[in-house]
C-alpha cells in the first residue's frame, strides 16, 4: 500500500516541516492510489483495441486482395472470404475506445455491418465485388484515419476517468478530447499538489508528472 512506500512518507514529511496543506497531500495521495490500479487497466484496455482494430484492418485487406485478383470465383475463394467474414464478426465492437473508434462514431460501425451483411449476399459477381470493394476501401480508410490518432497521455486518461466518463467525450473531436483530459489532469491532480510542492521547494510540475509515470508503472 502506499501508506507504507518509503518515497511517499519522505514527501509526507517534507512537505509537513515546510507547512504545507496536508488535507490537500493525504487527498491527492488517496487519488494517486487510484490511479496506481487504475492505470494499468487503462493501458491494457486501449492496447487490446487498437490491437483489435490492426486485426480488423488485416482482414479488411485481405478482402480487398480476394475481389481484386481477376482468376475465377472459386469455393476456396468463398470459403476463404466466409472465413474472414467470421474473424470480423469476432472482433465487433472490440475495436471501441473514445481515443481510436468511439461507439458514438455512427459511419464506422454502419459500414463495417454493412461490410459483413455483403459478404453474406455476395455470388462472386462483377456487380457484388464493386459494391463489396468500395465497402470495404471505405472501412479501410476510416481505420487509417483512426489508427492515426494521437494516443493520449495515459496518465491523464487515468485520471479522467477516476473523476469524470465517456459522457463528457462524446461530442468532441479528437484534438479537443486530448485536451480535455489533459486539462481535467493537469488542474486537479498536478496543480493543487504542485502548489504545495513550490512551498516546500520539492518539485516542479514536469519532476512531478515524471514522478507519478514511475510510480505507476512500477
Amino acid at each position: 500500500m502506499f501508506g507504507e512506500d518509503r518515497r511517499i512518507r519522505e514527501l509526507k514529511r517534507r512537505l509537513s516541516q515546510a507547512g504545507c496543506d496536508m488535507e490537500v497531500v493525504k487527498n491527492w495521495q488517496r487519488q494517486l492510489e487510484r490511479m496506481q490500479k487504475q492505470y494499468p487497466v487503462q493501458c491494457q484496455q486501449f492496447d487490446n483495441a487498437r490491437k483489435s482494430l490492426l486485426e480488423v484492418e488485416a482482414y479488411a485487406k485481405n478482402i480487398e486482395a480476394l475481389l481484386v485478383r481477376r482468376d475465377a470465383w472459386t469455393p476456396d475463394k468463398k470459403r476463404e472470404l466466409f472465413s474472414i467474414q467470421k474473424e470480423l464478426k469476432k472482433r465487433k465492437n472490440a475495436y471501441i475506445h473514445e481515443f481510436l473508434v468511439s461507439k458514438e462514431d455512427k459511419d464506422f460501425h454502419l459500414t463495417y455491418e454493412t461490410m459483413i451483411k455483403l459478404i453474406d449476399q455476395f455470388d462472386g459477381s462483377g456487380d457484388h465485388a464493386i459494391i463489396l470493394q468500395s465497402e470495404t476501401e471505405n472501412l479501410l480508410a476510416m481505420i487509417k484515419e483512426d489508427l492515426e490518432k494521437e494516443i493520449p497521455d495515459m496518465l491523464a486518461l487515468t485520471y479522467f476517468y477516476i473523476v469524470g466518463s465517456d459522457r463528457e467525450l462524446v461530442d468532441l473531436p479528437p484534438k479537443e478530447r486530448l485536451e480535455k483530459i489533459k486539462k481535467v489532469y493537469e488542474m486537479e491532480f498536478i496543480r493543487p499538489m504542485e502548489r504545495q510542492l513550490t512551498i516546500a521547494k520539492d518539485m516542479t510540475a514536469e519532476q512531478l508528472h515524471a514522478w507519478i509515470q514511475e510510480i505507476c508503472t512500477e
